[in-house]
Parts: C-alpha cells; structure tokens; sequence
C-alpha cells in the first residue's frame, strides 16, 4: 500500500478545463445496459485473462456474446444439461472464477406471476418431492446460499465469485435480495466488491515485503496467485493471511488451506492502534497447534477459517528477529 504525502498549495484560482481529455483510464462501477454488454466489462475488471471460469447457469451464453474466444477457459453448464449448480463436477479449488444466474423470483403456484415460472420449473419449490426445501422467497435464498457452499469448494483461495441477483417483493414485504445473499456469502468467507478494489490479502502481502526489506530481510514475492505460497523469506515459503477485528474482538483469517506447498502460516491482525501477528510451521497448523480449524463450507476438507484473539498474537516489531531466529534454526 502506497502513501503519497503532498506540501499544500499556496491559494490560488482553480483552473477549469472544459471538454478536455483524460489523462487516465475511467473506470465505472455503473452501467444502464444488456447482460451482454456490461460482463465483459465486469471479467475486465476482476478476472484475469487465461483464467479457468465456471458458467454454471450458462443457458444460452448470453453473458458471452461479447467477450473475445479464447481470453478465458470457459467451462459452460447448466441445470437442463443435467448439472445442478449445488452440486458440480468439479475437484476442489480448480477455478479461478465462478459465474451464478439462476432464476431469482419465487413462484406461488398456478398461473399466477406466470413470469417467475422459471423457479419452478427449474427448482420446483411447490410440488412433492421438491428440490428445495423452502417456499417462495426463502426457497430463492436457499438456492444462493446452497449454491455458494459449494463454490467456496471449487473455487479457489481469493477465487472470483460473480452473482447476478434481483430484489423483489414478496406477501408485501420489500426484499433487499443482494444484501441477504451477501451477508449470506460473507459467512462462507467472500468479500464483496462493488468497484475495482486491492485485495486485502495482497496489501498484508506487500506490507509484510516492504515491512522485512526495511530492516534488511530479502524477500520474494509470488509471480502469480495459481503459485502455493505468497511470499519467500531465505527459502522458506509463507502463506500469508490478513484479517481485521470483528465485532468481537477477534480475527478470523479465512480460506487457510493444507494442501498448497509452502512451510509456514503468518497471519496479520490489522487493529486500529496496532499491528500484530501470528506464525506456525504448516505441521503445527494441520496439528491444530495454532488453533482450531473450521471448515469454510459444509463437505468440504480444503479450506478452512483459523480464529485468534489478539492477546495471543505477538506485536509486528517482534516479526525481524523472529524470522531471523527461525530462518537460523532451520539452517542449523
């Protein structure tokens, strides 16, 4: 993270440039405009080319018709192919990115809304042996919910999840559907985006670089995010995790994993006064030495939410001397 400090300027008319061009790139985080037209914008903002992408509500490809054959590695499915978005053929963490547009309306039966009979055509929430357990909105709900389980197994750590969701009114009540499924999501682990953001696991990340180069630590940092660690610190590979307090006091650092090679877990606690930190050999982590490990969904053995108090984290000034003592130890 950058700090750019400036000396103010001595007061003076501010000068005007009518019609004038740009000097930078404009990025705009609302359109008025067709699914086709706005998801090549949302891929350009957030997925990366090359990247392994999951349409597991692909029906026609309309999102596609406008983003370039070959830019991404599409995989297309669909429930009338026979693939259920809650349950897909995925090995866990395969994809970068995930795309999600299942119908978003209730159906209360009949011929009423005959508009919304895609829901019950699809997911049948109103007839014996029903594929969701719930009615009208709530059955909506519990589809995204559902669903994102199962994409927090396929995706992978810091993966892209891109959800298209409707607010409705349901037995007269206003449904705000985008915040229900977001707080929903922010169970499971995702964080979400509105407008092209920094990863807040990618500022702990330079942080922590620029942090050790200052006191003369060489560090390397990942190429890439498909690599199994983030940062290299005298050839012992780091995973690295940033949390911020919650409303209780503690820190969740998400999506810690067990199955990428690196040889030690640093987590970051960002506090409003103070930074602190945490660190453990990938054996202690698996052993639960660290602490105790939660799934980050149902079913799932791959990615897990680690918690810790602050009291237990050691103060950031600390960090130098601890990695040269353990970088030392290991040579020894």
């Amino acid at each position: 993270m950058d700090l750019i400090l400036e000396q103010p300027h001595a007061k003076r008319n501010k000068r005007i440039v009518r019609r004038g061009s740009p000097t930078n790139d404009l990025v705009l985080s609302a359109y008025q405009a067709s699914n086709e037209h706005v998801f090549p914008k949302i891929l350009d903002l957030y997925v990366a080319p090359g990247s392994v992408i999951a349409d597991i509500t692909y029906g026609k490809g309309v999102f596609w018709r406008n983003v370039d054959d070959g830019r991404y590695r599409l995989k297309a499915t669909d429930l009338t192919d026979g693939i259920d978005c809650r349950a897909l053929p995925y090995r866990d963490a395969e994809l970068d990115c995930v795309v999600f547009d299942p119908p978003y309306m209730h159906t209360p039966g009949g011929t009423a809304h005959s508009t919304h009979q895609p829901f019950e055509t699809y997911y049948r929430n109103n007839i014996t042996g029903n594929k969701t357990k719930s009615k009208y909105h709530e059955a909506v709900l519990e589809l995204y919910a559902h669903t994102g389980e199962e994409v927090c197994r396929v995706l992978r750590d810091r993966g892209v999840f891109i959800v298209k969701c409707q607010d409705e009114v349901c037995s007269n009540r206003q449904r705000f559907t985008h915040i229900e499924i977001i707080r929903e999501y922010e169970n499971l682990g995702f964080v979400a985006r509105q407008v092209a953001n920094t990863n807040r696991g990618d500022i702990g990340e330079e942080f922590l670089a620029r942090y050790l180069e200052s006191f003369g630590i060489p560090v390397i940092r990942s190429q890439s995010r498909v690599m199994e660690w983030d940062l290299e610190i005298g050839s012992k590979r780091f995973e690295v995790k940033t949390a911020s307090e919650d409303s209780g006091g503690s820190f969740q650092f998400n999506h810690v994993r067990l199955d990428r090679n690196y040889d030690y877990l640093l987590c970051l606690d960002i506090q409003p006064a103070e930074i602190r930190f945490g660190a453990w050999r990938k054996g202690e982590v698996s052993e639960k030495s660290a602490g105790t490990l939660v799934r980050m969904a149902e079913g799932q053995s791959v990615t897990f939410k680690l918690t810790k108090q602050p009291a237990s984290m050691k103060k950031i000034e600390e960090l130098p001397d601890w990695i040269r003592q353990t970088l030392a130890s290991t040579k020894s």
